[in-house]
């Protein structure tokens, strides 16, 4: 990230994808069927309360619920 906290380069949306499915794997092996289905998003609201994705895909932070 820039000083002013701008990225310098496009995120690749594809492998932050790969994370969120990658932990939702480590959670629950049961809701991480092959590719996604359409509650996959309740699924993950029920988890967490957002996804923050920081300068590059090693930025990524799960905010659970409290």
């Amino acid at each position: 990230m820039t000083v002013c906290g701008c990225r310098l380069r496009p995120i690749d949306a594809d492998l932050i994808e790969r994370r969120v499915h990658a932990d939702a794997a480590s959670r629950d092996p049961a809701a991480a069927v092959e590719g996604w289905t359409a509650t996959a998003a309740e699924i993950l609201a029920s988890w967490y309360v957002r996804i923050e994705v920081g300068g590059t895909v090693d930025d990524v932070w799960f905010v659970p619920h409290s």
